[in-house]
């Protein structure tokens, strides 16, 4: 189960994250995915704000376009 999201405005790029983080894109047909860093950095995610790659990202179930996306601080491995 994941920690409350972090509030995290559409105009910051994940780069200036400075922990680890899981990135979710949760879709309005309910399918949920992880996007894991290299794929969202290869999609200008490091450089472009965040509101910017969710206009990007297509569902892969029902093909809908800009889903919710939430990051998650992930938590320290023991």
């Amino acid at each position: 189960m994941l920690p409350e999201p972090v509030n995290f405005p559409e105009t910051k790029t994940i780069a200036t994250l400075g922990e680890p983080f899981v990135i979710m894109a949760e879709c309005i047909c309910g399918h949920t995915r992880e996007l894991h860093t290299l794929f969202y950095g290869g999609s200008s995610g490091q450089v472009s704000p965040q509101g910017k790659v969710r206009n990007k990202l297509r569902c892969h179930k029902c093909q809908a376009r800009m889903p919710t996306v939430r990051i998650y601080r992930r938590a320290p491995e023991v």
